[in-house]
């Protein structure tokens, strides 16, 4: 319902953006939505990232943020059709991970006070290793998460260090293994790696990757070198996703 990233401009305005709403309703009358909500606060910065983000400590511009999604939640949702459901949900970063698990609850349960989700809504999120903890999990899962995408970027200690996000968390995906009872309730435990970073290797571990994740992982090319992912594409255990910049 909204431009992409790289299509923003400052000639879409607030006015197309009703009038877009509105086109929709009529035309798509009854067809689901997807919504996206962004939470662009990280605790470090990451070299490679050209996300919209911001690096703070100060939890009270994080609390004031949430106050200002509840706002345009508020804006928004009068202009949706009540019959359009909700198909897809995601949060994206910055870092969503990066709230507490009751700041997690309160947007949570505000979205879906506001909006009629689909029965199998693909509802995923963006989560940073670092940090997690069982609680931010359980809070995801209670309002309604059922895909978890794991930032690790690359597993190589040399290249986590020249982009300044050293993955000391990074034996948080091996717990899935360990707490399969509780995570197996995600559905898709997503990995995002990078080839290209600085220092990257040639070659990804990915059988290793693979089994450290689950079900799904996605590349992200950013060089004119990359791997050969062709087993990966063949493989029985993984569902596989790839992007070039």
């Amino acid at each position: 319902m909204y431009p992409t990233a790289p299509l923003f401009s400052k000639t879409f305005t607030s006015e197309d953006y009703s009038r877009e709403i509105a086109e929709t309703n009529e035309v798509m009358g009854g067809q689901p939505i997807s919504i996206y909500f962004h939470f662009p606060f990280c605790k470090k910065f990451c070299y490679f990232c050209a996300c919209n983000m911001s690096v703070t400590h100060d939890r009270t511009l994080i609390a004031q943020y949430n106050e200002y999604l509840k706002k345009e939640i508020d804006l928004i949702r009068p202009m949706i059709s009540n019959d359009r459901k909700v198909a897809q949900l995601h949060w994206g970063g910055g870092t969503p991970s990066y709230l507490y698990p009751d700041e997690i609850r309160d947007i949570g349960n505000y979205i879906q006070k506001n909006f009629d989700f689909e029965d199998n809504i693909e509802a995923s999120v963006e989560i940073d290793p670092r940090g997690l903890s069982r609680e931010h999990m359980e809070a995801l899962r209670e309002i309604g998460f059922n895909r978890t995408s794991f930032c690790v970027q690359d597993f190589n200690l040399m290249v986590q260090e020249a982009i300044n996000r050293v993955q000391s968390g990074i034996e948080i995906l091996m717990s899935i293994d360990e707490d399969a009872d509780f995570y197996k309730n995600f559905g898709d435990a997503c990995a995002n790696l990078y080839q290209g970073l600085r220092n990257n290797l040639t070659e990804f571990k990915l059988d290793y990757t693979i089994n450290a994740c689950g079900s799904m992982f996605t590349l992200f090319f950013t060089g004119e070198d990359v791997t050969d992912f062709d087993s990966a594409k063949t493989s029985d255990t993984a569902k596989f996703a790839a992007y070039f910049n």
